[in-house]
């Protein structure tokens, strides 16, 4: 049965909580008086959009991340909150809309402006493919909080010119320049494998992984192709609920990437964590933090399979399907 949601005598909006007109506010009123009229709001909302837009644009160019990421959207925001007020509202709505006073969420004013305005076109409330399977509504998905992991084993076989694809996804490698020294303990020798490498794989569809990066570059942005940034303000309590949406027996942890060159030994051949959360200096650019799952089994000491590779091209890229998790 649903909740009723209480109606305000003072406001015609559902759920409104006003304990007075709103335009008994001098500042509402001297709000309406002046953007109230449609060409006043339409210019005004024309002038400070564009305004935005620069200022936001200064933002990138000076590298003031944090300051883009938390504008980024309000020019739509602006844009679909004026369509909104000019063709949905009522005359008795509007005082609601310049007060700022709640609800006000942009999902509500967005479903009534595609349907009045941009004629059921608009696709932001719209269930799309996702990119591997299933459908997604992309503000619904933001606004759940839902977060899409998915199995080392499916970004070892991407094939994007090595931007989100890592043939090495998963695997630790070793190979000096001169080759692998080895040492015969039977026979008390030593020689060396030019072209060799010592390789450790954890379980790369037993882990699975959410990628973010710790910056904000134009390079990042031209390289991925990207569309869309989100930026995730509090970490800790991002993990928290990541946590609190886990079954018990699931690990999970959060880690920035550690980047190595293949010259480098190091005991990080035998700890699966590490290896889930390293990669080779050739990505380092992208300067990535990693969320992880895995069953605990999957991050056991030693838990890796050790091999000796004398690769000439490109492993043959695995045609099972990968784990992934929502």
């Amino acid at each position: 049965m649903s909740r009723k949601i209480k109606q305000s005598s003072f406001c015609p909006v559902p759920g409104c909580k006003a304990t007075a007109a709103h335009l008994d506010d001098p500042i509402v009123k001297g709000l309406m008086r002046a953007f109230a009229p449609p060409d006043k709001m339409a210019q005004w909302s024309l002038v400070a959009m564009a305004e935005l837009s620069q200022s936001i644009s200064r933002d990138l160019a000076d590298k003031k991340v944090f300051a883009f990421h938390t504008r980024i959207r309000q020019p739509e925001e602006l844009y679909i909150r004026t369509l909104y007020a000019l063709f949905v509202a009522s005359d008795s709505e509007l005082p609601h809309i310049l007060s700022g006073a709640m609800p006000n969420g942009f999902s509500s004013l967005y479903r009534e402006v595609n349907r009045v305005v941009f004629g059921g076109r608009g696709l932001v409330l719209e269930q799309q493919l996702r990119r591997s399977y299933g459908t997604f509504a992309p503000i619904d998905a933001l606004l759940s909080g839902e977060v899409f992991f998915q199995s080392l084993g499916h970004f070892r076989d991407y094939e994007d010119d090595s931007i989100r694809g890592d043939e090495h996804e998963g695997t630790s490698v070793y190979k000096p320049p001169e080759g692998l020294l080895v040492t015969n303990y039977a026979r008390g020798t030593r020689f060396l494998m030019p072209g060799w490498s010592f390789e450790s794989t954890a379980d790369q569809e037993a882990i699975l992984i959410f990628c973010t990066s710790r910056v904000f570059s134009p390079e990042l942005w031209s390289r991925f192709k990207a569309v869309a940034c989100v930026e995730i303000l509090n970490i800790a309590r991002f993990c928290a609920r990541i946590r609190e949406a886990l079954p018990d027996e699931t690990s999970f942890l959060g880690r920035r990437v550690m980047y190595y060159r293949a010259i480098e030994s190091g005991p990080r051949w035998a700890l699966p964590d590490d290896i889930a959360t390293s990669k080779l200096d050739d990505y380092a650019w992208q300067q990535e933090y990693r969320f992880v799952l895995a069953t605990p089994s999957a991050l056991e000491f030693e838990k890796t399979e050790l091999r000796l590779v004398r690769r000439t091209s490109r492993a043959v890229r695995g045609l099972s399907p990968h784990a992934k998790r929502l």
